[in-house]
């Protein structure tokens, strides 16, 4: 059997090509890897291209299928399917990773919620309803309330587990991302008039300008919304 062109295996047809080629949605997926890597907050859930690489792959699998087993570029090909499949899962589970740790404060939020994907609020809500249950089995049944010393016992008996006040208060459970961390980042477009607080602690500020295409490196909490329009890309 003669071999497929690369085009075909990465496109899946002979076809037009799309005003976003493949190596777009790919390119597209290694910055949203390297952003919730590099990003002490969850990112918004980055779907549309997940779910394309997926197909993708699905795609190109069944392509190779197609070509001959003595073609030399069939490893190449399917390095690079092994390739894709790392970013997604290392994409997914660094979100997974911080959904763990930061799921009390994902929760408390409607804004921080829309962030998740269906699946992700699932294993969020599921998450945080099973922690909350193993610390009350394991250790929270057993403690006095906050109320047990206005109320002593008698001598030489044992004050009674309370319920009420040995529940995990949610604000001393709540984990949240420190947004003074610092990043590096690249602008992908000029943004004028960042405002950057003064870190010697005197509350100034001052305005910079970020130009396309150059990198620095700053506070998190001034170039977030940046982040989340696309404005800057994280390095």
């Amino acid at each position: 059997m003669a071999s497929m062109e690369d085009d075909e295996i990465i496109d899946g047809s002979g076809d037009e090509q799309e005003d976003i080629t493949p190596a777009d949605i790919l390119q597209r997926l290694r910055q949203s890897w390297i952003d919730e890597r590099m990003c002490p907050e969850l990112l918004e859930y980055d779907g549309d291209v997940v779910d394309c690489m997926l197909d993708q792959i699905h795609q190109m699998e069944a392509n190779l299928k197609r070509v001959s087993k003595t073609d030399f570029k069939i490893s190449i090909h399917k390095m690079e399917v092994d390739r894709i499949r790392y970013l997604i899962a290392s994409y997914l589970r660094c979100r997974l990773q911080k959904i763990e740790l930061y799921h009390r404060h994902l929760l408390a939020s409607e804004e921080l919620r829309r962030r998740l994907s269906p699946e992700e609020l699932k294993f969020a809500t599921e998450f945080q309803a099973g922690q909350e249950s193993h610390f009350q089995e394991v250790a929270l049944q057993h403690m006095p309330s906050s109320g047990a010393s206005a109320s002593q016992p008698e001598s030489g008996s044992e004050p009674a587990p309370s319920a009420e006040g040995s529940r995990l208060g949610a604000a001393e459970a709540t984990v949240a991302p420190s947004l003074d961390a610092h990043v590096y980042l690249r602008a992908d477009v000029d943004c004028v008039g960042v405002l950057i607080a003064d870190e010697a602690g005197d509350s100034r500020t001052e305005e910079l300008d970020l130009v396309k295409g150059s990198q620095y490196l700053l506070r998190y909490e001034p170039i977030s919304k940046l982040l989340h329009k696309g404005d800057v890309h994280l390095i």
